[in-house]
């Protein structure tokens, strides 16, 4: 079996294979079925929730569940991301600077960036990405560049859905990408007036090689085929069909010479060895999931059975006076119903204590918590003690750190290539930006949580003890949240010190502010002495 197979074995017992025409490998349609059932099972669809109901005309119930572990983990995970630019010139400080007699506008790599993240939203996708990324188990991110517009805006930042990303494959190294596919769906362009027409849409990207192997350079072009016949990766010629659509057709070029790396960037979430996509954060938790879902409901509907009653007789359906039928039996309060004799009318006695299906379900909820890494804790079932005890809260929080720090790796590194890539390769082509000794790279906080309180009296004690400067207690107050007049930690330091000093000057006031005793005052032979002596105490 292959590794893709068994990566998506659990997901094929709930959904078949995705039965998109336009799909043509059998692991992408399993794939895509996978991101399909995820997706449900996260916003509780119910098609893709499919629970066995007890009784005619009860509704089921979904916990959710699943959503509470993504959330838990994403909250968690790459906390506080951002970029960090180093190498700048001396004008680090400006975004942009006017130089020769033209008055040129040249920006800095972080006046660019600063400003890319801003127009790009890219804080915002980036939270979107993390959180659908978990429950798909694959995030790519898709570069673009458009000449036609101003400069200094001419690169976007785009959340590609996986469902759309189909990567090329070395033939002699699958772990290795030479390419890829970007497919969606567009009205077929031979059909303009038949709206229910449809082809495929296919922007690819290749990495095209010299005869001795090396890169030439990054091709890219857009082309519309019919559905199901634009995968070159496993479709033989002659069942390729291409559709002319010379309005929306890019004939293949190259991309500049600076770019060498093709423009998705690609993060795995849970990947196993010598596969090419991650797993979700969901896999293999699907029969707890439904498991929860479907006690929930019979639950409810035990509560409703012992709420209304089910009743049973051997009566004949009531009838009226003249013998006609009434129809069903109508039961209610202030209803009177008569039987005759031998006849019975008895509610039936089933459960009456749901305590063991709540017992069931907290069993089946603690078992999805503890295989997925998620404490109670990191769903904001907080227990004070623990909360404010280090060590408890370290031993708590500590699967999901531990998990998340593994995918914290794939995601730091995908994207510091990212921002190398756009840096070196992208900026000077499209922005005409000189980048030589500039970097940037991803920066996040530690997710640990912080009880600010405990940390404060801690650096306090350690200051006062004199193990640490004023400068460092400074800088932990700064990571804490608070802000001084001058963000270096150092100078900082000194300007508390000298309001203190000027504090404690006041406090005890001048000591020659009243003109006798002073030094030198010789109508007191002694004051110069005492004066001397308070010079001295006060120094």
């Amino acid at each position: 079996m292959a590794v893709e197979e068994i990566q998506y074995s659990t997901s094929k017992q709930w959904a078949n294979a995705s039965g998109d025409s336009n799909i043509v490998g059998e692991i992408d349609k399993l794939r895509i079925a996978a991101y399909d059932l995820y997706d449900g099972i996260y916003h509780n669809r119910q098609e893709s929730l499919k629970l066995e109901i007890r009784g005619e005309d009860s509704l089921p119930i979904y916990m959710p569940s699943a959503k509470k572990i993504i959330e838990a983990t994403s909250r968690y995970l790459m906390v506080g991301f951002d970029y960090f630019a180093k190498g700048q010139g001396e004008n680090d400080d400006d975004d942009e600077v006017m130089t020769g007699d033209t008055a040129e506008a040249t920006m800095t790599v972080e006046g660019y960036f600063a400003k890319f993240f801003k127009r790009e939203k890219i804080k915002s996708k980036f939270g979107n990405q993390k959180r659908y990324g978990l429950i798909r188990g694959d995030t790519v991110w898709y570069l673009t560049a458009d000449p036609k517009k101003p400069q200094g805006e001419r690169l976007s930042l785009h959340e590609l859905d996986p469902r759309q990303y189909f990567p090329i494959d070395d033939p002699n190294d699958n772990t290795r990408v030479i390419g890829c596919h970007i497919v969606d769906v567009v009205q077929d362009p031979t059909k303009p007036d038949d709206k229910n027409a449809k082809a495929a849409r296919r922007q690819t990207y290749r990495k095209e090689l010299n005869d001795d192997g090396t890169l030439r350079a990054i091709s890219s072009e857009r082309t519309v085929w019919e559905l199901g016949k634009w995968d070159d990766r496993i479709l033989a010629e002659g069942e390729l069909s291409q559709l002319p659509d010379p309005l929306n057709d890019i004939v293949k070029f190259d991309l500049p010479s600076t770019i060498t790396s093709l423009p998705t960037y690609h993060i795995k979430n849970n990947q196993i060895p010598n596969s090419g996509f991650g797993m979700s954060e969901l896999s293999g938790m699907e029969t707890l999931i439904f498991a929860i879902n479907q006690s929930i409901t019979d639950e409810d509907l035990t509560m409703i059975m012992q709420g209304l009653g089910m009743y049973t007789t051997n009566a004949a359906p009531p009838r009226n006076a003249d013998g006609t039928g009434v129809g069903d039996w109508n039961v209610g309060p202030g209803q009177v119903i008569e039987l005759g004799t031998d006849q019975t009318f008895e509610r039936v006695t089933g459960v009456t204590d749901v305590s063991p299906y709540q017992d069931h379900i907290k069993a089946l909820d603690d078992a999805l918590q503890q295989g997925t890494g998620t404490p109670e804790i990191a769903v904001g079932a907080v227990d004070v003690a623990v909360a404010e005890s280090g060590i408890a809260l370290m031993l708590q929080m500590g699967p999901i750190l531990a998990k998340n720090a593994e995918k914290e790796l794939e995601w730091l590194l995908t994207h510091d290539q990212m921002f190398y890539d756009i840096v070196t390769m992208w900026l000077p082509a499209y922005e005409g930006i000189a980048t030589d000794g500039s970097s940037v790279v991803s920066i996040v906080d530690d997710p640990m949580p912080v009880n600010r309180d405990a940390k404060i009296q801690e650096v306090i004690l350690l200051y006062t003890s004199g193990v640490i400067t004023l400068p460092m207690v400074v800088k932990v107050l700064q990571d804490l949240g608070y802000e001084f007049d001058d963000p270096d930690p150092k100078k900082a330091a000194e300007a508390i010190n000298a309001e203190q000093k000027q504090k404690n000057i006041d406090l005890m006031g001048d000591p020659y502010a009243g003109g006798a005793g002073g030094i030198g005052d010789e109508s007191d032979p002694n004051a110069g002495a005492q004066g001397g002596q308070i010079d001295a105490g006060l120094t």
